[in-house]
Formats: structure tokens, sequence, C-alpha cells
């Protein structure tokens, strides 16, 4: 189970920005899995920001932008779900949004030990 959440971070990852210029399209990425961490680019500078994940559950934080346009924030007692299909939404006071859907990673079906 492990291999499979670090295979769908890696994957997650791929979908963000490095941090750079902040005149990019706003978007987020996976920063870390448990607990759920996720890093916001191309925001509006000073902005507040209404990040929602949904997976099994919905939990929803508010970030607010630094000068540059990022930040980073942390769902206390979530962590990502590999084997569910993930959304992050960030939505921005001053008009900024970023989208990220992630479909589930195949995972196997739990073994029943005798």
């Amino acid at each position: 189970m492990r291999k499979i959440a670090l295979t769908a971070m890696a994957a997650f990852a791929l979908g963000g920005a490095a941090l750079a210029s902040t005149n990019q399209t706003p978007r987020l990425r996976l920063a870390g899995s448990t607990p759920l961490t996720v890093t916001g680019v191309g925001f509006k500078s000073h902005e507040h920001v209404k990040v929602v994940y949904r997976a099994d559950q919905t939990s929803t934080r508010l970030a607010t932008a630094t000068a540059a346009g990022t930040f980073t924030t942390r769902f206390a007692g979530v962590t990502f779900q590999a084997c569910k299909l993930n959304r992050l939404t960030a939505v921005g006071s001053l008009g900024s949004k970023a989208v990220f859907r992630m479909p589930p990673v195949p995972c196997s079906p739990p073994t029943d030990a005798p």
C-alpha cells in the first residue's frame, strides 16, 4: 500500500509546477500525503484562497498567498487516498482558480488472511 501511495504522490506532483514566476497559471501540487499537504503557485499576491480536498470525505482549508503568489496548507488528520478519485480545488478571493483531479491508482483488493 505504501508503494501505491508513493506512486500516486509522484503522479500528483507531476501535475504541479515548480515554484517559479508569479505570472503563471494557478496550479496545485501534492507536497505530502500524511497529513495531506498542498502547495499552490501562480495565485495573486496576498490572495485569500479556499482549498477543498475531496475523496471519501471533503475537507476545507483557508490559506493566504505570499507576495510571490504561493501558499502551502496542511490538512491535519487527512491522508491522501491513493485508491480513490482525488480532487483538489483552490479558489482565490481575487479570482484565481486551480483544479486538480487525479483518478484512482488501481489497488489490489484486500486479501483475507486465514
